[in-house]
């Protein structure tokens, strides 16, 4: 008991001594908030399309002080004005003690986080929002403190509409065959595009499932103003060459019903078709890829085509590796992958591929003229 008693009172001894004098222990407190820049504080922020990219507002702030060294956060609040932050937007935690935005950034968000609309007067002016910003400093979850609230207003701007490349309708005797709609009907016309470099060369794919089809190409699907014929002398005449005075119905280039990939230049005055009858070929396929031994295409994978969907399709068993698609047991007409990246298959393009392998539903849709799709969906 003696040597248990000695031995306590060394063991408190060592800790007294232990104990410096300079040793302190840091408790927190708040001693200054957080003072958000004043400078925007009654201005007006006017943003513009031409300028989406370029930095729209940097909102700055003092550090807070909580009498510690340990890292404090910064949660920056903006929200409508008058409503208290009830629904504010946050721009998360941050160390920093600033946050940027662009212009295209804080348009957007007035639209799709605040849903501002853009607004005008009687005379036509757009209506500022009216904003309110604050900066919340946090340390851990134990301390935090607000700025004081700054407001401002913000001009928005409408985007411009995209622009659409121009578009071309062909009208005839096949619509209601092909399941399009009623014969000789603008409204049920099929659409092709050209593109925005080439506003005069238009292409798309039509089901023309009559032999002995006869066709126009309108400019709209609203009336007949303006349309192309051919230069022949008899409906039904194809030439590949177009008018628009004296025209005649154009034709197909051997009279007979088929799926095809039409072309028209309203610069050049020429028009083409192609018949295109889709097939799945490649390493992935049953059969492999075709080669030059293979003039029948006995190695491709034929597609249906559906006229209720406007769709080729197949179910096929396929292995992991590549595959594409091309018309006609021939390279002449084949699509793979978006290279040009314009949403759309191209002509030409690289290999498409499947990961995994299985029986799938293929899917080919050329239905939206020069934006072209496929899926591979397993069964």
């Amino acid at each position: 008991m003696k040597y248990l008693g000695k031995l306590l009172a060394f063991v408190l001894v060592f800790s007294l001594l232990a104990c410096d004098e300079d040793d302190t222990v840091e408790v927190a407190s708040v001693v200054a908030a957080p003072i958000l820049s004043s400078q925007l504080n009654g201005t007006t922020i006017v943003l513009t399309e031409a300028t989406a990219s370029n930095i729209a507002v940097t909102f700055t702030w003092s550090p807070a002080d909580f009498d510690v060294t340990t890292v404090e956060s910064y949660e920056l609040l903006m929200g409508i004005a008058g409503n208290d932050f009830a629904t504010p937007h946050s721009f998360g935690n941050t160390a920093n003690t600033f946050v940027s935005m662009t212009v295209d950034e804080l348009n957007d968000l007035l639209e799709e986080v605040f849903l501002q609309t853009v607004t005008r007067d009687a005379d036509d002016n757009i209506i500022p929002v009216q904003m309110e910003a604050k900066v919340i400093a946090s340390l851990g979850s134990s301390l935090s403190i607000e700025s004081d609230v700054i407001s401002f207003s913000v001009v928005p701007f409408e985007p411009s509409a995209p622009i659409e490349p121009e578009e071309f309708f062909v009208v005839g005797s096949f619509l209601a065959a092909s399941g399009y709609g009623n014969d000789w009907t603008p409204s049920d016309a099929v659409r092709i595009a050209a593109t925005l470099d080439d506003p005069e060369d238009f292409e798309g794919f039509v089901n023309m499932a009559v032999d002995g089809a006869q066709y126009k190409f309108l400019p709209t699907n609203e009336s007949f103003d303006g349309d192309y014929g051919d230069t022949g002398d008899s409906d039904g005449t194809f030439s590949g060459t177009i008018e628009q005075d004296g025209e005649v119905n154009c034709g197909t280039p051997d009279g007979t019903a088929g799926y095809y990939l039409v072309r028209m230049n309203t610069e050049d005055l020429t028009y083409s078709l192609q018949k295109a009858d889709w097939a799945l070929t490649g390493a992935a396929t049953p059969n492999g890829w075709p080669d030059d031994a293979d003039p029948v295409g006995t190695a491709d994978q034929d597609m249906t085509y559906d006229p209720d969907n406007r769709i080729w399709y197949i179910d096929v068993n396929l292995t992991a590796g590549e595959f594409k698609f091309r018309a006609n047991d021939a390279w002449d007409i084949n699509l793979g992958a978006d290279d040009n990246g314009d949403g759309s298959m191209n002509f030409g393009g690289a290999n498409l591929s499947v990961d995994n392998g299985g029986n799938y539903r293929v899917v080919l849709d050329l239905s939206n003229a020069r934006q072209y799709s496929y899926s591979v969906t397993p069964n």
